[in-house]
């Protein structure tokens, strides 16, 4: 949930102890770091972490730690596990361990070692291993175990020896001060180095003091550490030591790791697993920080003030500058009260309670079997914890419950009256009741919505409740001895509110706390008036509403409100902190400070210390925010191009080909001049990273390729960039980061050229040139020859061509004749079938005069009777024929097709194309002459006609 790894401390409960955000880099996340990490320091000018281990350095450019075994000649490893930094130059360091001794530099993007000690040396003068390594004017003393030791000129670079003690059989301690360098025996006899030899010396404060570690930390201030661990600081005079206890204390004594550093005017101390400070000017210490299984060997210091150890397992990175520290939440703490120097942790579930003091958090009591807690109350001098099962009172000894009422309580609140006796509001799910204070029943009030009371608060002598999605205030009408009325008013909201109220009074003001915005009652309008509707920097949807629900709300000051809106994310709801800056009574300003530093968290509760700290209870974390502590967060800080390498093609054992990196560039100091690169070299990756190490793992990076890139990327934690097969020309590579706070960093960059390929370069262009002068010159002897083949070669195309074309033209007229002979005979049968078209319709017509004419008959020699059933007859049998006829068609469309055809070419009368038709559907003759009002006979005769045309098939003999 917190975006920082944090070391497990195991702390019993009441004794939590605040910790600062860290990052431990280890072997098994880092595969190239050592697992012991022992001198430890910063190169200042590219910001990188360097530190010494048993096979070289380790240095970090980023996300990632990078190997360097200095010496790859020595078949032993070299131990190192001392590292200076050169008093003069910035690039260059001493470093020393079990076997070798030297030092090395970093060169342009390079590191370069010199070897001054070899292991037979080291051996031989130095007793087998380095201590200390110090640094005098233009020397450097390498000081080993024996008190034996080389000295290495800076100048000349040569090197002189340093005889060892005589009659030593122990471990020397070495110290420093004022340029002369000491040795003291176990025994306790001290010598000073003069020259090449070890001179007894009779009176020292290393001596007088019994000093076993000694650091001067600057001019005016030096720390010893006794035989017996006690803690010593010099100010001013060399002499005068002062015994601080509070240091003493803090250390065991069975430590003999001792390092100390001076940051800012205050004394950080490394003993054994611990971090510690202490300040001369307020004489406090402190430890900073536990560390158990670890062993700190070394630490250091970035520019931003915070501190990197090296350890018996990798790296740590401590972040001292923080207003936030975080514990683990132990003890499942949901929300928290503090009640007159007492705090009550209801515990998450709310079936316990845990009560202890408020200032030093020493355990008191734990309190369980009450059932579901709501909450805990101080009024009239008394403690009431107010559950499901009921309300009960605390003894303030014991702590001991007592049940004083049954049913579900909500909340408790005492109102003083003129006569100094008052009376407890009790409110809960039977509604409301007012009790003496020896709560005896006075008046009770049934409440609207009682099973659904979510929040309630005594403000100016009015009760102030919420449901689910209402808001109410209930005043008391007084008699002269006895309470007259309740009386309930709803408070109006000037602007939307939903479920979820929560109520805090600040400062003699009523805030409301709503889901969807932050308001205050108005005691004079009786008006719930918002003030959140403008907060710049939050966002609202389409329907003009906060993405965010409001849940938590704390009044820092009278221009600062500290609020967790719950966020809706993908489903799951988080908390994200912010503080609301007053601009003016109508607007706000969202700022999210070093809160940032949190990431993504469920907050269930906002509570403020006694101290003024800031605790945000979250369900696994404990996030104390100090709101005093002013960092600044718009710190400026670097980005770096820390590596560049192209794809190199190689080939392995097998002859298969395959790509490797090849780095040109290692970013430890300024890149050299503009670097040019073969053109197969045209793949390049960036890697790069920044100085900026809070939450390094959510810092952003943007870059840009001037040459291809018309604009910056956009924003990302990636910190790779691979750029394929560009094309020839001069490009600079940039990078910026963005932190967790908002801040851009410097710009870095880094410049090179592609060069051409061999057939793009200018001298190809030139030969090109020449190769077609040549060509030019060489060919005007033969252009006339030449010339004149090409003409007579073009004349017998064009006589061929000619040739063709005309055959061509004699094709296309033999076409076009034939399809205009097409063409007229196709139009000469259409005009046949309109012809015999025509016929038919002739035919067709000729036979209904005919029948019109025996209607007239029929209906002159009959009467109209008559007429009646011929014209029925008819329109009988051309409605059945109709049918039949259709039945043909979707049945035998290929004998349609064939009779129709008859039809036109008149070889069958209609009468005739009729009769086929009822047969060929199966009808016998009899049907077929009553449908077409015929003999059967005729039926016969024109079925006969039709199987000789071979329309019809013929009569299968039995």
């Amino acid at each position: 949930m917190f975006a920082s790894l944090i070391l497990n401390i195991n702390i019993s409960w009441g004794q939590e102890v605040s910790d600062f955000f860290i990052n431990h880099h280890t072997n098994k996340k880092h595969k190239i770091l050592a697992k012991h990490c022992y001198d430890i320091i910063e190169y200042r000018n590219s910001k990188i972490i360097i530190t010494a281990n048993y096979y070289g350095i380790n240095y970090l450019i980023g996300k990632k730690w990078r190997h360097h075994p200095l010496d790859n000649l020595s078949r032993l490893p070299a131990k190192f596990d001392r590292l200076v930094t050169d008093q003069k130059t910035n690039n260059k360091y001493y470093i020393g361990g079990g076997n070798q001794c030297g030092l090395f530099y970093i060169q342009g993007d390079s590191i370069a070692y010199k070897s001054i000690i070899s292991a037979t040396e080291n051996k031989q003068k130095l007793g087998g291993g380095l201590v200390k390594i110090y640094q005098t004017n233009e020397k450097v003393y390498y000081l080993g175990k024996s008190s034996g030791g080389v000295i290495y000129e800076k100048l000349s670079q040569t090197k002189t020896t340093i005889s060892p003690i005589s009659n030593l059989n122990a471990r020397v301690t070495y110290f420093k001060d004022q340029g002369q360098i000491y040795a003291k025996k176990q025994s306790g006899e001290v010598y000073l180095l003069r020259g090449t030899r070890w001179v007894l010396q009779s009176t020292t404060i290393f001596n007088r003091f019994r000093l076993r570690y000694y650091q001067r930390l600057d001019d005016q201030l030096a720390i010893g550490i006794n035989d017996s661990n006690q803690v010593y600081l010099q100010q001013g005079e060399r002499t005068h030591f002062q015994l601080i206890e509070q240091l003493t204390q803090l250390i065991p004594s069975t430590e003999d790791i001792f390092i100390a550093k001076l940051k800012d005017k205050v004394v950080y101390l490394v003993v054994g697993s611990s971090l510690l400070t202490y300040h001369p000017l307020t004489k406090k210490a402190r430890v900073l920080k536990n560390f158990n299984q670890l062993v700190l060997h070394d630490f250091t210091f970035d520019e931003q003030g915070n501190v990197w150890l090296g350890t018996s397992n990798g790296v740590v990175y401590v972040e001292l500058r923080s207003d936030l520290k975080v514990k683990e939440n132990t003890n499942k703490i949901y929300k928290s009260y503090q009640r007159a120097g007492v705090r009550f942790d209801i515990i998450q579930g709310s079936k316990q309670v845990n009560v202890s003091e408020a200032i030093n958090r020493k355990p008191s009591k734990t309190i369980a079997g009450l059932g579901y807690i709501h909450n805990v109350m101080l009024q009239n001098e008394r403690y009431f914890v107010c559950t499901q099962k009921g309300l009960y009172a605390l003894d303030k000894e014991t702590w001991q419950p007592t049940q004083i009422l049954k049913g579900n309580i909500q909340n408790i609140f005492f109102q003083k009256g003129n006569d100094d006796k008052g009376m407890f509001w009790v409110i809960g799910s039977y509604g409301l009741k007012v009790f003496d204070t020896k709560f005896k029943l006075l008046a009770e009030r049934k409440l609207k919505s009682n099973k659904s009371i979510f929040a309630s608060i005594l403000y100016k002598q009015n009760l102030f409740y919420s449901t689910k999605t209402e808001f109410f205030r209930i005043k008391l009408e007084m008699g002269k001895e006895r309470i007259q009325n309740f009386r309930i008013d709803q408070i109006k909201f000037d602007d939307k509110v939903r479920y979820d109220f929560r109520l805090e009074i600040h400062n003699d003001q009523l805030y409301i706390i709503n889901a969807r915005g932050l308001f205050v009652f108005n005691h004079k309008t009786g008006i719930a008036e918002g003030f959140s509707r403008n907060i710049k920097g939050l966002k609202k949807n389409k329907y003009g509403n906060y993405d965010q629900a409001f849940s938590n709300f704390l009044k820092i000051n009278e221009k600062e409100y500290l609020i967790s809106p719950v966020m809706l994310r993908e489903g799951l709801t988080k908390s994200f902190p912010v503080i609301l800056n007053k601009e003016n009574p109508q607007s706000y300003a969202m700022n999210s400070y070093g809160l940032k530093r949190i990431g993504d968290a469920y907050i269930t509760w906002l509570y403020q210390r006694g101290d003024g700290i800031i605790e945000l209870i979250g369900q696994d974390k404990i996030i104390e925010y100090d709101h005093s502590k002013k960092k600044e967060y718009n710190q400026p800080f670097k980005a770096f191009v820390r590596e560049v390498s192209f794809k190199k093609k190689i080939q392995d054992s097998t002859r298969n080909q395959k790509f490797e990196d090849e780095y040109i560039y290692h970013g430890f100091t300024r890149q050299p001049k503009t670097l040019e690169l073969p053109y197969p070299h045209n793949t390049l990756t960036f890697t790069y990273a920044s100085d900026s190490w809070a939450a390094y793992e959510r810092n952003l990076y943007s870059y840009q390729l001037i040459g291809l890139d018309d604009d910056w990327s956009d924003w990302s934690t990636e910190q790779k960039k691979e750029y394929t097969h560009l094309r020839e020309g001069t490009y600079t590579f940039k990078v910026r980061c963005k932190n967790i706070y908002g801040t851009i960093s410097s710009v870095d960059s880094y410049t090179f050229t592609i060069l051409p390929p061999w057939h793009r370069t200018a001298w190809a262009y030139a030969l090109y040139v020449l190769a077609g002068l040549t060509l030019l010159i060489g060919g005007s002897y033969g252009y006339s020859r030449y010339r004149s083949r090409k003409l007579y070669l073009r004349n017998q195309h064009l006589e061929l061509v000619v040739a063709e074309r005309t055959e061509e033209i004699k094709v296309q007229k033999e076409t076009i004749e034939i399809a205009n002979e097409e063409l007229t005979k196709a139009n000469q049968r259409l005009r046949e079938e309109r012809d015999e078209k025509v016929k038919i319709y002739m035919q067709e017509a000729t036979e209904a005069a005919n029948k019109l004419q025996k209607v007239r008959n029929t209906l002159n020699e009959k009467g109209i009777e008559a007429v009646k059933r011929m014209i029925g007859n008819e329109i009988e049998g051309v409605d059945e024929f109709a049918i039949v006829r259709e039945k043909v068609h979707q049945e035998f469309p290929v004998f349609a097709e064939t009779i129709d055809q008859a039809f036109i070419d008149k070889k069958v009368t209609k009468l005739v194309w009729q009769v086929g038709h009822c047969l060929k559907l199966g009808m016998s003759p009899m049907e077929t002459g009553e449908t077409l009002s015929i003999s059967n006979r005729s039926v016969s005769v024109h079925g006969t006609k039709l199987r000789k045309l071979g329309i019809l098939e013929p009569i299968k003999k039995a």
